[in-house]
């Protein structure tokens, strides 16, 4: 075998009686996922009993390491540990495997994954939520859900986040786990189109069914719903472990849980200069805060109020530390919702920094969270340790705020085929920038900035896929340092402005150009141009008089060229 400089290890090894010449049919094809700065784990399900070893290395079609050859059970999934491997580096993996004890090796197609990034370095994330994706969902809610899957492939991040509400399982019946099981392995699939190459990590849904309220509901706790979600997510899926590289939830009092007893819930990890953050309103919420029957449950539970939503005590004390501890410039936190809420089913975003768990002042804090080691509420928490964006789901819509100098942003739906706006949280607040689904978040991350994206999805008949509908950028102002590119010119004239102003540039040859106007924040205010133009000289005319006097920064893209000039606004 090829030399081997790192370590393989699996987790599922069985023996077996070969098969000569046996079909195999992948359940589940390659998913990568807990990548470290040393390692990655390797996840996959074929329906026969198989041998295997995976080729590795860092040159694309030069694979230069080789793992041990182990063996697999039919509809068994097998994880192997890549260990040893290098940080900051793109690694590619192709899987081989026989079915006929070895004489007839069959090998897959090569894929990709990146180490952890070491600070300075520039990235992309993604991010969907809400697809309320089911196995007998509408093919043209499907096809729509598709074709977003399809552009977070373009985009090629590094991991993908989902927030939620994900999985078709509110009809499942309280015993039925293969029936569980069967729901998140039709969504793994979906994930496959890029989840060889990026992580797909899951933030817990109120429709995932994993509520503390109904850990009760059965006598053998491993058919209660919560323990069949998360025992299936964690059979199909590759949540951070915690442990060295990740943070999270050490839990392991419910036995019924598989492997471990952790949930694998809620956790945190570093890469580049961003912290990330994902929280969990639901595990330890032990009394449901709502009445009736929304969210696939019954309702003859004992009902609450909103001070019942809860990330319960050591989550937030985990939560705490982990903001406090982090010298990262970036901070992400990401829940599916808030604890607490605009109404008892726990909506919205910045109007909920004000009351109950997620932003009632020290007083209230104090006397419904005494065993919380300060009286601070999550989102100050939040404002305090600097974070720099909330990324929240359940409300089905584009929404951008800003509040107390950080940013709540909730997220589209992937696979809304009506383009509707969701449930109307968003409309009374003038500084709200809300758009209507559907489609995902792309985020640009690097040292000097971060660039949010809105990216649009369309069915062919519908609209423009793949379009920008909005994006905004934190950090410095002017996004990115100015590079230098020969026949590059760009000037604004007349400046300071007030009805108007000219952006004159030059162009060595035709090419995509984008410019935008950004206020002093950071954010898009204004997008002149984002097309295909001309080589030569061009004189564009923007009109001033819809911005607020003060100032703002024109900042221009094309090819290897980027320019940044102030204007000011009279």
């Amino acid at each position: 075998m090829s030399s081997r400089p790192g370590v393989f290890i699996s987790l599922v090894c069985f023996f077996f009686a070969f098969q000569a010449s046996a079909q195999v049919n992948f359940v589940a094809t390659e998913m990568v996922g807990r990548i470290t700065d040393s390692s990655a784990t390797l996840h996959a399900e074929v329906d026969a009993n198989i041998q295997y070893y995976y080729e590795y290395g860092i040159v694309s079609g030069s694979l230069s390491g080789t793992s041990d050859t182990l063996s697999a059970t039919a509809y068994q999934p097998f994880e192997t540990i890549i260990a040893g491997i290098i940080p900051d580096t793109r690694y590619y993996y192709r899987l081989n495997y026989s079915s006929d004890g070895g004489t007839t090796w069959n090998q897959r197609a090569e894929h990709n994954f990146h180490t952890q990034r070491a600070p300075g370095s520039a990235f992309i994330f993604t991010i969907t939520s809400d697809s309320h994706m089911k196995s007998w969902t509408d093919s043209a809610i499907l096809n729509l859900y598709n074709i977003t899957l399809n552009n977070v492939q373009a985009d090629q991040p590094d991991f993908h986040f989902d927030l939620g509400d994900t999985f078709g399982v509110d009809t499942v019946d309280t015993g039925q786990v293969a029936v569980m099981n069967d729901e998140y392995l039709f969504q793994r699939n979906l994930f496959g189109q890029f989840a060889h190459s990026a992580p797909v990590y899951l933030a817990i849904g109120n429709h995932e069914d994993e509520e503390g309220w109904n850990l009760d509901d059965t006598q053998d706790p491993a058919d209660s719903r919560p323990v069949m979600s998360i025992n299936a997510r964690k059979r199909n899926f590759l949540n951070p472990l915690p442990g060295g590289f990740f943070s999270g939830n050490t839990d392991t009092s419910i036995t019924a849980i598989a492997e471990n007893h952790m949930p694998e819930d809620y956790y945190a990890f570093e890469w580049g200069d961003a912290l990330f953050v994902v929280l969990d309103p639901y595990f330890y919420t032990m009394t449901k805060p709502y009445p009736g029957t929304q969210g696939g449950e019954g309702d003859d539970e004992i009902t609450g109020n909103r001070w019942d939503w809860t990330l319960g005590t050591e989550q937030r004390e985990w939560f705490k530390q982990t903001l406090e501890q982090s010298s990262a410039k970036w901070k992400f936190v990401f829940s599916h919702q808030v604890c607490g809420g605009t109404n008892m089913y726990g909506r919205g975003g910045a109007a909920t920094t004000q009351e109950f768990e997620w932003g009632a002042g020290p007083i209230a804090i104090g006397n419904q969270r005494p065993l919380w080691s300060d009286s601070t509420s999550i989102h100050n928490l939040m404002v305090e340790n600097n974070v720099t964006i909330f990324f929240h789901g359940h409300d089905h819509v584009y929404a951008m705020e800003e509040v107390d100098s950080m940013i709540y942003q909730e997220c589209p739906q992937p696979c809304d085929i009506d383009y509707d706006t969701g449930f109307d949280e968003y409309n009374n607040n003038d500084s709200t920038v809300m758009i209507n689904n559907s489609g995902h978040i792309r985020v640009r991350v690097s040292e000097q900035y971060v660039q949010v994206d809105y990216v649009r999805a369309y069915l062919p008949a519908h609209g423009t896929n793949g379009t920008i509908a909005h994006t905004y950028y934190i950090g410095s102002a002017a996004g990115v340092e100015e590079s230098e590119a020969t026949g590059y010119s760009m000037d604004v004239f007349p400046n300071p402005a007030s009805e108007e102003t000219n952006i004159r540039f030059n162009l060595p040859e035709k090419q995509h150009v984008k410019i935008s106007i950004l206020n002093m924040m950071g954010y898009e205010v204004m997008r002149p141009a984002d097309e295909v133009m001309d080589q030569g000289q061009h004189n564009l005319k923007v009109y001033t008089n819809t911005l607020s006097s003060g100032q703002y920064f024109i900042r221009i893209e094309s090819g290897e060229f980027c320019a940044v000039r102030k204007l000011v606004v009279l």
